[in-house]
């Protein structure tokens, strides 16, 4: 497979997975494990100020993966 061709698959497979894990659905790859996304989101909250000034995290969102049986013993 050409290194163009294979540049062009590898992009649009990051694409869709990134896509799957925006909309929060995990995605199950058989030898690899699970994949899932937005179930782990941390709203935007209030810091507790050591001083005067209060401010504001950010909400962040994460992605987790857990490795499959089958990756643990293989490693």
């Amino acid at each position: 497979m050409p290194k163009k061709q294979a540049e062009t698959l590898l992009n649009d497979l990051v694409d869709t997975i990134v896509g799957h894990l925006k909309k929060g659905e995990r995605i199950r790859n058989g030898g690899l494990g699970h994949l899932a996304g937005a179930q782990n989101a941390r709203p935007a909250w209030d810091a507790i100020p050591r001083r005067a000034n209060r401010s504001r995290s950010k909400a962040s969102k994460k992605v987790a993966f857990r490795a499959s049986k089958e990756l643990k013993e293989a490693v």
